[in-house]
């Protein structure tokens, strides 16, 4: 039940990093197809999506809450997906998703 539950997540994150990265770059990220992708370096990906939409924007007080969710998983970056709890998994795909809305958003 523990491996079904973190393939979810799994597949959870992937289809978040496919929007983000579709909707910052207007293009589909087909290496993101691989799955091991998403085991190996979740938060490394996650990492760098927010880094380029920080760079990205304009607006001061985004650019913060960019930088504070970078700072939050900068200690896990580099950790497989198996090796992080699954609290802070589902933590890193809800404040994706959230960075996600507030990019369509502006």
């Amino acid at each position: 039940m523990m491996n079904f539950k973190k393939h979810e997540i799994a597949l959870q994150l992937q289809k978040t990093l496919k929007d983000g990265f579709y909707q910052f770059m207007n293009i589909h990220w087909h290496q993101l197809d691989d799955i091991a992708l998403i085991y190996d370096n979740p938060v490394c990906l996650c990492l760098d999506l927010l880094s380029l939409y920080h760079h990205r924007t304009t607006e001061s007080s985004l650019q913060q809450t960019l930088l504070n969710m970078q700072m939050k998983y900068q200690n896990q970056n580099h950790k497989s997906l198996t090796s992080i709890s699954e609290e802070d998994m589902f933590a890193l795909i809800h404040d994706m998703q959230k960075m996600n809305l507030m990019a369509f958003l502006n």
